[in-house]
């Protein structure tokens, strides 16, 4: 086997048709070249929050072998020096030859189902956007850190809850992905009015708006937020990636 180079996404979905990451998160162009060794993989990654970072993924001998080609290639020079995301299962052989800074482990998840209907959807709004200053307020206290921000691209759809005085007390929101595929963030609740299933709806609802209009939606969850991935799973999501965000630094 050798290290073989990838320049076009319709190649790299051709390694693996199905595969639901491939098909609804990587952009039609791809950023720069990945590469492949046997049945390992790395690609360029783009997100909206995190910029230009990569992805690796495949069994692990051969992402072990892969990692050591594009050493002594002089191709791991080409990679971005942010954020190289590897598969759960690759990590150690990864880690023991690439220096690796902070990060935080996650699971890619997907759903082509509508979500049954939840209890409360029908008091759910869409939040306009000359009130979408209430969501950043409502973020920045009860979610700070959350990929959801208002504003921050075309063509967002935010759902909420209001209580009784008209204060917001819940949102989310739709947005695509950088495969402009729709993606699922910024839920959020205000502390008192959790344990309702206010959250739940909000997901369910904005799931299947989603999927009613481009057939499928995707998230990404925090690996240790159990709960969340639960209710996910319950509302029909599935893991599709369970990953390791790590900075790259260099080869050791």
């Amino acid at each position: 086997m050798t290290l073989t180079r990838l320049d076009s996404a319709a190649a790299l979905r051709s390694l693996d048709p199905e595969d639901p990451f491939l098909r609804w998160e990587i952009p039609a162009t791809l950023a720069r070249p990945g590469y492949v060794y046997g049945a390992a993989v790395i690609i360029p990654r783009m997100t909206q929050t995190r910029g230009d970072g990569s992805a690796l993924f495949g069994t692990t001998e051969d992402a072990a072998v892969l990692v050591e080609e594009l050493i002594k290639t002089g191709r791991l020079d080409e990679l971005p020096r942010n954020i190289l995301t590897i598969e759960e299962p690759c990590y150690a052989e990864v880690a023991e030859r690439l220096e690796l800074g902070p990060g935080g482990d996650w699971h890619w998840m997907w759903t082509a189902d509508e979500p049954p209907e939840q209890a409360g959807e029908d008091k759910i709004i869409e939040v306009a956007r000359p009130d979408w200053p209430e969501l950043t307020i409502l973020i920045d206290e009860h979610n700070p850190g959350s990929d959801g921000i208002p504003g921050r691209l075309p063509g967002q759809v935010w759902l909420g809850l209001r209580d009784r005085t008209g204060s917001l007390i819940a949102c989310g929101v739709v947005e695509d992905n950088v495969a402009g595929y729709p993606l699922l963030s910024g839920i959020t609740v205000d502390p008192a009015y959790r344990g309702r299933g206010l959250g739940r709806a909000i997901t369910a609802a904005l799931t299947r708006f989603a999927v009613r209009r481009q057939g499928v939606c995707t998230l990404g969850a925090y690996a240790a937020n159990s709960v969340a991935i639960k209710l996910y799973e319950s509302l029909g999501f599935r893991i599709g990636r369970r990953w390791r965000s790590r900075r790259l630094i260099g080869a050791r």
